[in-house]
């Protein structure tokens, strides 16, 4: 999972985790400062159990 913001600078990114597991989710952070509220890009790749692979991308809005 990738997340970049309006200029396209990735913001966050996490690999080969499980979509439960907390650790790897945006916190709303870069290099540890809080960034503004504002709408962010995503692309992400998942690999199902079956092997079966899905790209997905989006918007997501930071609110405060």
């Amino acid at each position: 999972m990738e997340i970049f913001d309006r200029w396209g600078n990735m913001v966050f990114q996490a690999k080969n985790f499980l979509p439960d597991d907390p650790t790897n989710s945006w916190d709303g952070k870069r290099d540890g400062e809080e960034m503004n509220p504002d709408v962010f890009a995503y692309r992400m790749m998942a690999r199902f159990k079956d092997g079966k692979i899905e790209l997905r991308n989006g918007d997501v809005t930071l609110v405060r």
